[in-house]
C-alpha cells in the first residue's frame, strides 16, 4: 500500500519519522509507538504504523533500512574508485610530460 491516498496529517508525521530515524537510525519505542508521540500524532500512528517494524527496542522503516545499506554499499564503492584514482590510466608513452624530445602525439618513442 502506498501512501498517495493518505492524509496530508499522516504523511507530514510519516515524513518527520522517516526524517528522524534517518538521522538518529531509529524511533525508541515506548509502549506500542515511538517516543514523544502524544495527542493526534498517537492517533495517527495507529494509522501508519503498518510502515514500520519494532527491532531490538527501536521501530525502523524496512524501505528505509534497505536504502540506508545500498547507500553504504556505494560510498564502499565509491571510496575504494577514489582511492585508486592516483594510478596511472594510460601506458606511460602517451604522457607528453615525460618526453624527453618533441615528437607526434599518436607516435611511440623508440
Amino acid at each position: 500500500m502506498d501512501t498517495i491516498r493518505w492524509s496530508r496529517g499522516m504523511k507530514s508525521l510519516h515524513v518527520d519519522l522517516l526524517a528522524e530515524s534517518w538521522i538518529n537510525g531509529g524511533l525508541i519505542d515506548e509502549g506500542d509507538h515511538p517516543l514523544g508521540l502524544e495527542g493526534e500524532d498517537l492517533e495517527l500512528w495507529g494509522r501508519i504504523k503498518h510502515k514500520w517494524e519494532k527491532r531490538l527496542g527501536f521501530w525502523v522503516n524496512p524501505k528505509l533500512e534497505e536504502t540506508r545499506a545500498r547507500r553504504e554499499s556505494f560510498r564502499e564503492k565509491q571510496k575504494e574508485s577514489g582511492k585508486k584514482g592516483g594510478v596511472r590510466k594510460r601506458p606511460q608513452w602517451l604522457s607528453l610530460m615525460e618526453l624527453k624530445k618533441p615528437t607526434l602525439f599518436f607516435s611511440k618513442p623508440k
